[in-house]
């Protein structure tokens, strides 16, 4: 799926702006999806008539909203959706992992999925997948006023995802240093 810088902060700021130091992550995700370092996919993840569903019952207390802790109604209904679709891998909902509080998180074949929702931090991504234990990531954006269907957005590293990074890494390090040693 190719995608614009545009489209890509749409899915990460739903409804909201970025702050001027996500655009950088926004740009690198926008390489690493151009060079097929990483992958991307949309998926239908509910109806809007759901989402407004599960908002009506966290709000009358049918859903505890203590077992989707964290963020407004909207936040936590996307969470409690998430939760539902991946019952059958037991998830966890905001459980610590990686120095990162996933929205909701299961394993899948030894490995970790993660699905955040909402606005979500762009930085999550390499974050995430640096150490190759997490198969993949889900973003469920914020759904505008129009939408009929809720869609989420899926990354999942390239082949050669964990080594690239890491010499991308190393490469902004030594131009650092070349700046400051001149």
């Amino acid at each position: 799926m190719n995608i614009t810088t545009t489209e890509l902060t749409n899915i990460f700021a739903s409804r909201s702006g970025l702050f001027v130091a996500d655009r950088q992550q926004i740009s690198d995700l926008c390489f690493l999806i151009e060079n097929q370092y990483l992958h991307i996919t949309k998926v239908p993840f509910c109806s809007k008539e759901l989402f407004l569903k599960t908002i009506d019952m966290i709000s009358s207390g049918e859903i505890n909203a203590f077992d989707i802790q964290g963020g407004k109604t909207e936040h936590m209904a996307l969470k409690s959706i998430a939760k539902e679709k991946y019952a059958q891998h037991a998830p966890s909902v905001e459980v610590g992992f990686m120095g990162r509080v996933p929205d909701v998180m299961y394993r899948q074949d030894a490995r970790v999925c993660i699905i955040e929702c909402g606005n979500t931090d762009p930085a999550k991504v390499i974050d995430y997948f640096e150490d190759g234990a997490v198969a993949s990531m889900e973003v469920v954006p914020f759904p505008y006023a129009e939408d009929e269907l809720l869609y989420s957005y899926k990354f999942v590293p390239g082949e050669d995802f964990v080594e690239f990074v890491d010499f991308w890494k190393k490469e902004k390090i030594q131009e650092i240093r070349k700046i400051f040693n001149r």
